[in-house]
């Protein structure tokens, strides 16, 4: 008796015409939020989508079985600093075996050149003296597919930074940077054979 009276008190409370109102409203608003936070994660979902494959419009063709890699072009005032990018990058491909490098007759040929490299301090002593550098490279990349020239791939803007240390001994502070330019040619590199062949 006790279980029906509750039932029945509140089947009439729900005969309310405004609080049955003010129930579908917030109904309403519940439903439209919901909604529109699937609508949003489905368009979230199919942006990501769209952006992590787009790069497979620029990996290599699967007919492309050679690449040569001639010296990249040097647009600053750091002497050699082509040759750290230039073996790098052969090595990269070396590496990973998916590709031969060869210099004649290839597939297609990889182009690149340092077009910008700066250091800057970033740390100093108590006296104002440099502890640490920033060395900063621009790097611009393309590839041609040999019997048509047609541009596969390009990049026209590859940016990569390292810090390091500043030695009382000027010999081991230039050594240190030609350590970090090694460093970070290493790991364009890498960046960029994921970006070309694998198409990350």
């Amino acid at each position: 008796m006790i279980y029906s009276y509750i039932i029945s008190t509140k089947c009439c409370s729900n005969r309310n015409p405004v609080k049955r109102f003010m129930k579908t409203k917030r109904c309403f608003r519940s439903g439209v939020s919901f909604f529109l936070i699937i609508a949003f994660f489905f368009i979230f979902i199919n942006g990501c989508g769209g952006y992590r494959f787009a790069s497979d419009y620029n990996s290599i063709p699967d007919e492309i079985k050679s690449i040569s890699i001639p010296f990249f072009k040097n647009e600053t005032f750091e002497a050699n600093i082509e040759s750290y990018f230039t073996t790098a990058l052969i090595n990269e491909f070396i590496k990973n075996k998916q590709i031969r490098v060869v210099t004649h007759r290839a597939d297609a040929t990889l182009f690149g050149s340092v077009k910008k490299f700066t250091t800057s301090s970033i740390a100093y002593s108590y006296e104002d003296r440099t502890l640490e550098y920033r060395a900063y490279v621009v790097l611009e990349l393309s590839m041609k597919k040999n019997d048509t020239g047609k541009i596969l791939w390009r990049k026209p803007r590859l940016v990569h930074d390292e810090e390091y240390r500043v030695e009382t001994d000027i010999a081991l502070t230039e050594a240190d940077k030609k350590a970090t330019i090694q460093k970070i040619a290493i790991e364009l590199a890498e960046q960029i054979y994921e970006d070309l062949v694998l198409g990350f």
